[in-house]
């Protein structure tokens, strides 16, 4: 049975993508282990929960320029 993503202890990497001001989509990104989304170096991927993968993007779009989205995982069937 899969977790829900509110569970806290459902611990997994996640993905997010960036919007610049004229729409166009920058493609998917993971968040990394320093949780900035610069791909800087050979860092690897944060194992975060949900809530926490949410509050990053949040706090990224109070920085203004780019509008960044959390990739939600497709259910499993």
């Amino acid at each position: 049975m899969p977790r829900r993503l509110s569970d806290p202890m459902s611990l997994r990497t996640w993905k997010y993508t960036a919007t610049n001001a004229d729409g166009k989509r920058l493609g998917e990104e993971l968040i990394n282990e320093n949780l900035t989304g610069a791909v800087l170096g050979s860092q690897k991927p944060a194992y975060i929960a949900f809530r926490t993968a949410l509050w990053l993007i949040h706090g990224w779009n109070q920085l203004g320029g780019l509008h960044y989205r959390l990739v939600l995982p497709n259910p499993r069937t």
